[in-house]
């Protein structure tokens, strides 16, 4: 999660510190009355030091992964995906849903990690053992469809906004015998997941289909993701 250990950093902060503020104390020193504080800060020194804050965030990373399992620094991978910990850093709007209380917040963490959730059924409704993967898998659970129609909502709520006539799971027009892509839904009375007007243009309507995918199931084992968090 980025969260450094004070007792680590502080000699690198401090002597980063005492660079910084050199000047400021050697103004003191020779009793100066005025300082120009924008000739005084020294740039170039502080690009140095991001860098090097920098390269020792990426080798202490680097040495955490080497201890790791390939399970467990896959999860670390698609931690460090963009846009990954954005909720961690979002702002929590209790009308947005970002309000986490302290339960759904130990929950998230434990599934941005793999960890066991605290106070879950050991056995699935389904009979099999009630692990986190088998969890966001499993079609009798029902998190498979929460998970959806969580995601379905929210793009609809914010589709509202910025657009009009919006509607979730919208019947679509029959096919009457057209030939259309493989894997395409042609039955009667078919629906999709999010209908919108004015998105591409004004009156047009325009459908959107829901997927969530978990990264960590089985049949994603071979796909890849996340490579920039793995030594080159």
């Amino acid at each position: 999660m980025a969260l450094e250990n004070p007792s680590q950093i502080a000699d690198r902060e401090y002597h980063n510190s005492s660079k910084m503020t050199e000047f400021l104390w050697r103004a003191i020193q020779d009793q100066r009355t005025s300082i120009n504080i924008k000739q005084s800060i020294n740039q170039p020194l502080i690009e140095i030091m991001k860098k090097k804050k920098d390269e020792d965030f990426k080798q202490a990373k680097f040495e955490v992964i080497d201890k790791l399992t390939s399970e467990q620094s896959r999860y670390i991978a698609l931690a460090c995906e963009k846009g990954a910990s954005s909720w961690l850093s979002a702002l929590p709007l209790e009308q947005y849903g970002f309000a986490l209380n302290k339960q759904e917040f130990v929950d998230a963490i434990a599934l941005r990690y793999n960890f066991a959730i605290p106070g879950r059924s050991e056995t699935c409704v389904c009979g099999e053992i009630n692990t986190q993967d088998h969890s966001l898998i499993c079609k009798k659970g029902g998190f498979v469809s929460i998970r959806h129609n969580t995601v379905r909502d929210a793009t609809a709520s914010l589709l509202e906004k910025v657009t009009y006539g919006v509607e979730t799971e919208p019947h679509l027009l029959p096919v009457c015998n057209r030939t259309l892509p493989s894997g395409s839904n042609i039955s009667d009375g078919a629906r999709l997941d999010v209908a919108a007007r004015g998105f591409w243009t004004p009156l047009e309507e325009a459908f959107f289909d829901i997927r969530v995918l978990h990264p960590g199931a089985m049949s994603n084992n071979n796909k890849s993701f996340g490579e920039n968090v793995f030594r080159p």
